[in-house]
Parts: structure tokens; sequence; C-alpha cells
């Protein structure tokens, strides 16, 4: 792809990369945008669109970006997030301040940015904390683009560090009645069965009223979460996405089981007042339970996982197990790949019925 001369700006190979270099500057003093792309291609629709902000007659103002960020969420994010939201995410916003603060939004650099992601990671913090402060910065950037306080973005160029969830694991369905026979005679028991009859998250669960249960419909009520939030604890908030919020219909055994446990009053499971059930003490109760019925550890939220793959591997639609789950069947279908070639499997068995 041959570059129009009429283009400003220059090209030199880095490496394997390709950097891009141009004048921006206004009033007599020299400034230059610069970025790093894989391809010469890459970097020159980056000097394209450069240019094309340049003859707009987008300009490089002069702001901190302390100033800049604080207006910026203040003004607008606030009211754009849901509140519990607004919260974590200022927290990010902190840590950019105490690293960035002070420095012009124009002036920072690649190199800025990676420093700053190293510091993070030296200060004991979670790759996956990293990646949501990430997410943060690259927001401010996007903004300030549309304010045309720069006219590049060059946070765009530079990727957090890789973050990998948790493996997923699952018990087989002969481990998880070991499970339930192991707990069945406890106070416990009444959350376990839950867990397993409807794979809620943890949150889910501890945010969870006893008017939530309807013992005549069979049905539970999920629709709000218990979430924790630095500086505040744990606060009840709304569930993430509209998916989330659903009626499951509970097994027989499971509303029976309920319904015993109602009557002996013992550990309580909802709350109308006072202190809800933090995810904390669940986890360690889950975890002694699991250690006292010899089975292979698994998180509270590997139950969720367990739900859901023997729903899918029984063959049960994939619409049926996002409603239950809380999810929607295009992230059901990306979680659970694994699952789906055995469904396949499954099916055209099925269909050989036709010539038996």
């Amino acid at each position: 792809m041959k570059r129009n001369k009429a283009i400003k700006g220059t090209i030199r190979e880095r490496g394997d990369k390709f950097e891009y270099v141009i004048d921006v500057g206004t009033g007599g003093k020299r400034k230059q945008a610069t970025g790093i792309r894989d391809t010469r291609e890459e970097a020159e629709l980056a000097l394209i669109e450069i240019n094309r902000s340049l003859k707009l007659g987008q300009k490089v103002d002069s702001v901190k970006m302390e100033e800049f960020i604080t207006g910026y969420f203040e003004k607008i994010v606030q009211h754009e997030v849901r509140p519990s939201t607004y919260l974590v995410q200022s927290h990010h916003v902190k840590k950019i301040n105490a690293f960035f603060g002070q420095k012009r939004v124009d002036a920072i650099t690649i190199d800025d940015i990676e420093s700053f992601y190293h510091h993070l990671l030296m200060q004991g913090l979670g790759k996956g904390t990293i990646r949501d402060t990430a997410m943060v910065l690259r927001k401010t950037f996007k903004y300030a683009v549309t304010k045309r306080i720069i006219l590049h973005d060059i946070s765009r160029e530079v990727k957090p560090y890789t973050y990998k969830p948790p493996k997923m694991k699952i018990w087989k369905t002969e481990q998880v009645r070991h499970f339930i026979e192991t707990v069945k005679d406890t106070e416990r028991y009444p959350m376990y069965a839950l867990f397993f009859a409807t794979g809620m998250r943890i949150g889910e669960f501890c945010g969870l009223f006893s008017t939530d249960l309807n013992l005549i419909d069979n049905k539970i009520t999920i629709e709000r979460q218990l979430l924790f939030i630095k500086g505040r604890g744990y606060v009840h908030d709304a569930l993430k996405t509209e998916n989330s919020e659903r009626k499951v219909l509970l097994p027989k055994h499971v509303v029976e089981v309920l319904q015993e446990h109602s009557k002996h009053g013992r550990l309580p499971l909802f709350h109308e007042k006072g202190e809800p059930i933090k995810p904390p003490l669940i986890r360690l109760l889950f975890k002694s339970d699991i250690k006292a019925a010899g089975l292979p550890p698994i998180r509270v939220h590997d139950i969720r996982h367990t739900v859901a793959t023997k729903l899918l591997s029984e063959g049960k639609p994939l619409v049926t197990v996002a409603d239950i789950l809380g999810d929607t069947p295009q992230t059901v279908n990306s979680t659970y790949a694994h699952v789906i070639p055995s469904m396949l499997e499954s099916a055209v068995t099925s269909l050989e019925d036709f010539y038996a």
C-alpha cells in the first residue's frame, strides 16, 4: 500500500513493529504524536487519521490528567453507570492520578503507560485488577480524543498483562451426589441444595431475601446481589444485566428441604434486616465440607459450571440453560463450548433412530 505523499508523518521499523511520528505542534511549539503498530499498513492508517484530525482544526491543549479525569468522571461517567460501578471505577481513577495526576494528558507516552502497568504489578495488584484499571484509562483517553485534548489515543497501543481467569473445574454427577449425602444432616444443606438447583452466583445467593422465595409456586426470584465495594464494605446492588434478573423454578425436593429448614429456623439463608451472609464465610464452609467429603477441591462458582455442564451434556436447550443461569445464550455458548461437541454427537446419534 503506497502512502500518499500529501500525508504528513514518517514511519520507521522498530524490530517487528512499525512506529509512526508526526508533527502536531501549534503556535510555533513543536509537538509530536507517535505510536506503534503491528504492520506498516496499520501505521499508515493511523497517520491518515491524525492528518484528518489536523485538517479539522483539532488542537492539543495542555491539561493535567488529575484535572481532566476527575472532571470527566464527575460530569459524565457518574451519570452513565450504576452507583456501585462508579465507586469501583473511582478507585481505579485514584491509581491513575497517583501515577499520572500532575502530568499533561498530551505528554503521556507509551513508555509511561507501560511503566504504570508495571508499577501496579510491582505493588502486588492482580492482573485482573490491572486490566480493569487499564479499561478506565482507555475510556479516559478515548474521551480526551473526543474533547480534542489529544489527537490520538495512545492507550490503545499498550496491552495490559494477559489475565487468565481461574480454570473451570466441575464435579461429576456421582461426586455431587456424594457431597450432598455428606452434608444432608448439616445446617448448610439447604444452602447447597439451592446452589446445585439453580447454579446461582455467590453474590446472588447472599443478596436473597426471604420474600424472594415462593414455596407455593416453587420459584425463587433473583433480582439483586451482595457486592463488596472498597471503602463501603458489602452493599446490596442491582444485578449487572437484565438477563441476570430471573425467576427460577425449583425442583420439588429442594422446595421440601427449604420448607423443613424454615420450620426449624436453623442457619439463616435469607435476611430482611441485619447482616447478610458474606461470601467469604460461604467459601470457608464449602472448603471445609469438601475436605470432609474427600472430594477434589472446586470453587463455589464452579458449582455454577457443574450445573451448566450437566444440563448442556444432557441436551437441554441453550436458551433454557441461559434462562436458569441468568446469562445470554451467546455467553453460555462461548463459556461452555467444550460441552457442545458431545451435544452434537448425541443429536446425530438420535437421528440414527430413523434408520433402525
